[in-house]
């Protein structure tokens, strides 16, 4: 499990705060590529938190280079049902996941209503990735507050879009993702035991997989990605 913080300041006013500077596309440790027009062009490479390639992509031929081997389980809507079954290409973000991953930290703001009232705790959403490779269905499966769920959908909404589709038995099929997203208030010790037993609850009894958390806190952003629970559609 790896955590990763950004930190930022809240105006005493709680109406606002000053982000980390978002990352250069195509230029930080992440990923590395050229743009023309704003949009990525020749051969990019994609990199995790340990410096090794996740994703070799030509955006010139549409081609993929390299991907990285993953013999995981997926949640797969084979037919008319879901299943948990191994791929014969996994799913994943055309890009890079720990690139992503921080952004939406950095795009998501603690709500001045939340704030105000005190307001704690976990929205869990779910989404699938089409064959095409579009994410999309958003659903809240577990909310928190008007606000706190907006502000967590449209993160995963604006920065969750492009992805390399599953292959299972020869053709592309939908897949089943997950987004924990905790609202912790600063110094909250309470609030990240809570957190946690929020994650169980949530994923107790159920086939389990894997979910992207996310932990928003008044004065910094973390984010705690691995292999985690995932609940069974």
């Amino acid at each position: 499990m790896r955590l990763l913080l950004l930190a930022f300041c809240l105006l005493s006013t709680l109406r606002g705060y000053a982000q980390p500077p978002k990352m250069k596309p195509g230029k930080n440790q992440f990923e590395k590529g050229k743009l023309a027009a704003n949009r990525p062009v020749g051969v990019w490479e994609y990199i995790d938190y340990n410096g090794k390639t996740e994703l070799t992509f030509d955006y010139d031929s549409s081609r993929i280079i390299y991907i990285r081997p993953d013999t995981t389980r997926y949640w797969l809507k084979v037919d008319t049902t879901w299943q948990l079954v191994r791929p014969m290409r996994a799913p994943r973000l055309l890009g890079s996941r720990e690139h992503d991953l921080a952004q939406i930290g950095q795009s998501i703001r603690y709500p001045s209503a939340a704030l105000r009232s005190g307001t704690e705790g976990t929205v869990l959403i779910s989404y699938i990735v089409t064959p095409t490779g579009q994410a999309q269905d958003f659903l809240i499966e577990n909310g928190l507050s008007p606000a706190c769920d907006e502000e967590a959908w449209k993160a995963l909404r604006d920065n969750f879009n492009v992805w390399i589709p599953a292959i299972y038995r020869g053709k592309p099929v939908p897949a089943r993702f997950y987004l924990m997203v905790t609202f912790r208030m600063v110094g909250s010790e309470q609030r990240r035991k809570e957190s946690d037993k929020e994650m169980e609850a949530l994923t107790a009894g159920k086939n389990v997989h894997f979910v992207d958390h996310v932990v928003v806190t008044a004065l910094g952003i973390e984010r705690k990605s691995g292999t985690s629970p995932l609940p069974k559609p």
